[in-house]
């Protein structure tokens, strides 16, 4: 009988040996996931730097604009003589933190002035030019507001006008590779309603 159990125990041990599987230890392995946070951190710097990149195309420009005006001035009286003797023949403008003057030819005595209207009317005749005459304006800008003081004044330096002037410039029809960076404008006084009108005549052609 001990025989018997004995060998019924040794039957139980081999087969009980025979199905006994090992078990996996667990992975300690981190390489999958740092190589996974790497590849999101790529991503991330990845999109700063092209945010970045969009934020330095996006930058504005800044471009310079100069600008000639041709002045006239119109009156029902001789506004524009003083003491029945002193034609306007003296433009001042103030702009750019800066004076700039422009003298008139002599033109027989009448400067700016017409010698048959005596003083009703004035002009100079032709664009002036003056160093301070230029604006900074954005790239693309479809417009720009043009703000400068006026002074006219006669010999010896008797005000003739003074007045603060703005002028709202267009500037979608400004194209580059036609013309220059020169804006033609013409500027009339109307000193009885002390008022005044102003037209952007076009730009100067390459």
């Amino acid at each position: 009988m001990k025989k018997l159990l004995i060998i019924l125990l040794s039957a139980c041990l081999f087969i009980y040996g025979c199905n006994y599987k090992a078990l996996n230890p667990v992975s300690t392995d981190t390489s999958n996931e740092n190589s996974g946070n790497s590849g999101n951190e790529s991503t991330e710097n990845s999109g700063e730097t092209s945010n970045n990149e969009q934020n330095n195309n996006t930058q504005t420009t800044k471009k310079t604009m100069n600008f000639k005006l041709k002045i006239e001035g119109s009156s029902s009286s001789k506004y524009f003589v003083k003491n029945d003797s002193m034609y306007a023949s003296v433009i001042e403008i103030n702009l750019n933190n800066k004076d700039c003057t422009y003298n008139a030819d002599y033109n027989g005595g009448y400067y700016m002035c017409n010698m048959n209207d005596w003083g009703r009317t004035m002009t100079t005749g032709k664009y002036i030019k003056l160093d301070n005459m230029y604006f900074e304006y954005t790239e693309g800008s479809e417009k720009f507001k043009l703000n400068f003081y006026l002074w006219i004044g006669a010999q010896s330096s008797n005000l003739v006008l003074r007045k603060d002037i703005t002028i709202e410039i267009p500037l979608n029809g400004f194209d580059e590779e036609k013309y220059n960076n020169t804006a033609l404008i013409t500027l009339k006084l109307f000193p009885d309603s002390d008022t005044y009108s102003s037209n952007l005549d076009g730009f100067e052609t390459k």
